[in-house]
């Protein structure tokens, strides 16, 4: 059985990953602006180690949250402070997932623009090319990697 303790210990440390992970979203921001390519690698693999986290604490905390919300509710004639910290820390996390999800978007249309100047650039370099080097989901073109390598090679 979760305590009341327990769901807010949970509650803060997914606030605090959110904050870490919006902390590296700006800096990530900053790398595509700037062309930081080896350090927008770091931040990468930072973000990713944190998302798996950020995953198996808020599987905690719904299961916590279903358990609590299972259990029989005690006779109380008004709110407790645990049901006033725990409404705003959850209304903390949702404002913070907002944010990332947004500042995500915006890190998501500068990548997709980056790649479209990468892919002008290796034309103006090697040429016309029929097909561009990134796909627009991102992914690399099989076909017009050899094709550049033998131009410029």
């Amino acid at each position: 059985m979760v305590t009341q303790d327990q769901l807010a210990a949970r509650l803060r440390q997914e606030r605090e990953l959110l904050r870490k992970l919006l902390t590296l979203t700006a800096d990530q921001r900053n790398c595509l602006i700037t062309g930081a390519g080896e350090r927008l690698g770091e931040i990468v693999s930072q973000q990713s180690e944190l998302l798996q986290k950020l995953s198996r604490v808020s599987a905690k905390t719904v299961t916590a949250l279903s358990n609590l919300s299972d259990s029989p509710p005690a006779a109380r004639p008004e709110e407790a402070p645990e049901d006033r910290e725990h409404r705003r820390l959850r209304e903390e996390v949702k404002d913070l997932t907002a944010i990332l999800q947004q500042r995500a978007r915006l890190n998501l249309m500068l990548a997709k623009e980056a790649m479209k100047y990468i892919d002008f650039s290796i034309s103006l370099l090697g040429g016309p090319q029929g097909e561009q080097m990134y796909s627009p989901k991102g992914g690399r073109s099989s076909e017009a990697a050899p094709l550049l390598m033998n131009k410029t090679a």
